[in-house]
């Protein structure tokens, strides 16, 4: 748990293939609100507290949390995970 969810986000982003154009692509946590940050690193720190594999909270939930936060333009409480499955069809959700 050395880095925070952010840097950790942010440092999963860089590594990312490029995505095809017109592929919505999320923006790094600098970008964010900070409300949404802070309720990143919360969910990282309560990912520790109920898991114990460091590896499905750094491969999984963390970039997974972070792409529905980084494709969201506003304060987290307006997200609408409806809104996900309709920038990528098919991926299952909605």
């Amino acid at each position: 748990m050395n880095q925070t969810a952010c840097e950790r986000y942010d440092k999963s982003l860089k590594k990312a293939k490029p995505v095809p154009e017109g592929v919505a692509t999320p923006k790094p946590t600098s970008e964010w609100p900070e409300a949404n940050r802070l309720l990143f690193e919360r969910y990282k720190a309560y990912l520790y507290r109920v898991s114990r594999s460091e590896a499905c909270i750094t491969v999984h939930y963390i970039p997974s949390a972070g792409h529905a936060l980084g494709l969201h333009d506003g304060h987290h409480e307006t997200l609408e995970i409806d809104t996900l499955s309709e920038l990528y069809p098919g991926q299952g959700g909605g």
